[in-house]
Parts: structure tokens; C-alpha cells; sequence
């Protein structure tokens, strides 16, 4: 008889419940658990660690608060060998030491690296001489859960890991999956609007990825009118992207070409993670080691 394929999802927020209908959809595992002290309607639920022992999960997915991630990921390290477990992002709310052992793989949830748009933007500009870019994200926070009080949710509160540093961090995943590591030569992180929120909800950085590859960054938590968009200038190549409209728009050697891609492109790029990681050998899933890295970046700004 063998063996039945296990996985559980930690964490039944808006995320949680994406991933667990995602893993439903592949129609991969046998069964699929869920850890959640809600009330939710699924039959194989638990509330407490010490239970994972005797399910004993092939595939692990953490997707509670930001600040829960460092014990939960910890226990799972030091129970389990041999397990595949993806963390959403940010990885953690601070910088901790926990080394990976027994065997266990870990990787976290950048799944932008999958959007078609931010796929076809890197095979654009390998081996391009790019010496301006420039990246913005705006949203408004309130706005994000609307059937839940924005100023009780952990993006509002910088204890729990909440500010756009860290939870708008797929921006700074994805310039340093394409280009590489971000060099800052002047940062701002503050609290600017009136919002009530203790975390940070404006982040402006200028820098330089290599030596002539000009950067400029901006995030914030405050825009009613929500914009997602990328903005490069290389020799002979001029590239514009709209995440919100999944619009790509390119000139190259003075031929003009816009592409549209399906409005259910992020989604979809949840799905791609979880097949790259289950089937496809950790090709393009963001490694815990690169997570980390950004975190430690987080730090450096958040200095300031």
C-alpha cells in the first residue's frame, strides 16, 4: 500500500486559503490539513504543532503572520527530515540564526518570479547593458482586507512585521532575481500619511545595482489609486510594465511591441511555485538563503 501525500497549510488567512485551493487544484496530494485556531469548515483541521507528528506532512506551507514564522518554521526543522516547506513572505519579521538541517528544504514565496511579465522582463535583459531602472509600488492598505479592520492586521503593526519594506518585498525580490543586489546611496523610510498604523508606509530609495545600472524605488501603503509598474532604459532597449493591467510594452532597436498578458497572471504564478517546487526541481523558487538576504538588506534600510 503506498503511502498517502500530505500537506498543510499553516495559516487560514486570505493567503492560506489561496494555497489551499491551489494544492487542491494540482490534485496531487491525498490529503491536505490545515492549522487555524478560525473557524473554518475544513474536515482536517488542527490547532496545535504537536500534531504535525502524527500526520507527518510531506509538504509544509506557512503562511500565518509574519512574526509567527521563526517558531513555527523552527519546530518543523527540528521535528522533521527530508520535508519540502514553503514560507510566504517576508520570510521572517527580523533577522534570526536558524540554521536548516535534517535534510529539510526551505523556500520562500516571491511567486512574482513566476508572473509571466517578470519572466519575460529577465530573458529581455540578459546580457543587456541596462543603465536605468526604475520600480513603484503603490496601494492602498486600508483597502487590502476589506472585511477586516486594517489597523488590527499585522501590516499595521511594526512588532509583527508589518511596514512596505518587508511586505512589499517582491519588488526588491525580483530586481535582485534579474539584475542583482540593490546598492543604496540615499534612502527614505518613514511613516508619512494618516493612516493609523505603527509600521512605515513610505520607502524611497535611490542606488545603483552595478557600477552604471541606476536605481530608483518606491513603495507605499497609502495610494488610492493603486499602480504596480517597472520602468527600464538599456542601450537600445527601452522596456514598460503595468502589473496591474499585465501590460508589457517594449522598444527594441526602434521596433515597438506591446503584449497583454491574462488578467489571472498573479494567481497563476502561485500555482507555477508549487509545481516548480513539487515537480520541477526548485528551478526559479526563491531559496531561503536569497529571503534572508533580503532581510538583511530590510535591516540596513530600516537603519535609517
Amino acid at each position: 500500500m503506498k503511502n498517502k501525500k500530505k500537506a498543510i497549510i499553516i495559516g487560514f488567512g486570505s493567503i492560506g486559503k489561496r494555497h489551499y485551493k491551489i494544492l487542491k487544484k494540482l490534485n496531487y496530494f491525498d490529503e491536505i490539513f490545515v492549522f487555524s485556531n478560525q473557524k473554518v469548515l475544513i474536515k482536517n483541521k488542527i490547532t496545535k504543532l504537536e500534531a504535525l507528528k502524527k500526520i507527518n506532512p510531506d509538504y509544509f506551507v506557512i503562511c500565518s503572520d509574519t512574526s509567527k514564522h521563526y517558531f513555527q518554521l523552527k519546530y518543523i526543522i527540528n521535528n522533521f527530515s527530508k520535508k519540502k516547506i514553503l514560507v510566504e513572505k517576508p520570510l521572517y519579521e527580523k533577522v534570526y540564526d536558524l540554521k536548516i538541517k535534517n535534510d529539510n528544504k526551505v523556500y520562500v514565496a516571491y511567486n512574482f518570479r513566476f508572473h509571466p511579465i517578470i519572466k519575460k522582463i529577465k530573458s529581455l535583459c540578459s546580457n543587456k547593458n541596462i543603465f536605468f531602472i526604475k520600480v513603484f509600488c503603490g496601494s492602498y492598505l486600508p483597502s487590502w482586507r476589506p472585511n477586516r479592520d486594517y489597523k488590527k492586521i499585522y501590516s499595521s503593526d511594526i512588532k509583527r512585521g508589518g511596514g512596505v519594506l518587508l511586505d512589499l518585498s517582491h519588488e526588491i525580490d525580483y530586481i535582485n532575481w534579474i539584475f542583482g543586489k540593490i546598492n543604496t546611496y540615499h534612502k527614505i523610510y518613514k511613516k508619512i500619511s494618516y493612516l493609523k498604523t505603527t509600521s512605515k508606509d513610505y520607502l524611497n530609495i535611490s542606488g545603483y545595482i552595478k557600477r552604471n545600472t541606476y536605481l530608483e524605488l518606491g513603495l507605499n501603503y497609502f495610494s488610492k489609486f493603486p499602480k504596480r509598474d517597472i520602468l527600464i532604459e538599456g542601450k537600445n532597449i527601452s522596456i514598460f510594465a503595468d502589473l496591474i493591467k499585465n501590460k508589457l510594452q517594449i522598444i527594441n532597436k526602434d521596433k515597438f511591441n506591446i503584449y497583454n498578458f491574462p488578467k489571472n497572471s498573479l494567481d497563476r504564478s502561485y500555482e507555477l511555485e508549487h509545481r516548480d517546487i513539487l515537480f520541477k526541481g526548485e528551478k526559479k523558487v526563491c531559496s531561503y538563503i536569497e529571503a534572508l538576504e533580503i532581510l538583511k538588506f530590510s535591516k540596513n534600510i530600516s537603519k535609517s
